[in-house]
């Protein structure tokens, strides 16, 4: 498997713009999809306005290390563990988006989006680094769980990612991977985080006998149920590959 990341040109530099915008950024919608999921590790949605009559949105965001007041659970026997966690921040984000209207008086998707710090509010705590080492960002995660959906193990989808030499590996810290792991990698498609079973397998397609790759799984309940009442198969697969056979 090659490397699989595909950086936004210039990712590095709109990060640190995306982490800490003193100055109002102006995004169209194709770049805002783009670059959103790259540092999604840094804020968490607050509250939003609703769409007003000139067409505009707001949404206000807090850095994921907001402190709250949130209490510890007090359930006992409970394991005690030392969570390493960058200090506490208040900086806040204001998105607003911008539609159009159209011809029938209705508003359109977002032309453009403008992106800035809330006014008065305090600088970030930490750096983007610490961040990226303490919470993974949902572009990567995307990646590995599309890979692991596709039935490759963790050690080969994180060696992909890590890159084969120098400028790959450049590549992944560029996108925030500093800390990316191989149980990162494991964590990517939810499935065990729900309950599920899982299994990776490989079978030849009967179009060409190429080895398509796929992951099987299930609950304990589902699979108590299937040997009572015999042989149960359920077949699914990606939007428009039907015809792989």
């Amino acid at each position: 498997m090659s490397n699989l990341l595909n950086n936004p040109e210039g990712l590095a530099s709109m990060r640190q713009r995306l982490f800490e915008p003193r100055e109002e950024l102006v995004f169209s919608a194709d770049d805002m999809l783009m670059y959103w999921d790259y540092i999604s590790n840094v804020w968490t949605s607050s509250t939003r306005s609703r769409l007003n009559d000139q067409g505009l949105q707001s949404f206000w965001y807090h850095c994921r290390l907001r402190p709250t007041t949130t209490a510890k659970p007090q359930g006992k026997g409970e394991r005690q563990r030392t969570i390493r966690k960058p200090a506490p921040c208040k900086a806040s984000l204001r998105v607003v988006a911008h539609h159009h209207r159209g011809l029938d008086g209705t508003f359109d998707k977002p032309h453009h989006w403008t992106l800035q710090l809330v006014d008065g509010c305090e600088s970030h705590t930490h750096s983007l680094t610490d961040i990226d080492g303490w919470k993974k960002l949902k572009a990567l995660m995307d990646i590995a769980g599309r890979k692991v959906a596709n039935g490759y193990n963790a050690a080969t989808i994180s060696k992909a990612m890590k890159g084969r030499d120098r400028k790959e590996e450049e590549a992944l810290l560029e996108a925030g991977g500093i800390a990316f792991s191989r149980q990162d990698v494991r964590n990517a498609d939810g499935l065990e985080e729900m309950g599920y079973m899982t299994h990776s397998l490989t079978v030849p397609r009967k179009s060409d006998s190429e080895d398509s790759r796929g992951t099987v799984y299930s609950t304990l309940q589902r699979l108590e149920v299937l040997r009572l009442r015999g042989h149960l198969t359920l077949m699914d697969s990606t939007h428009e590959t039907n015809w792989m056979g």
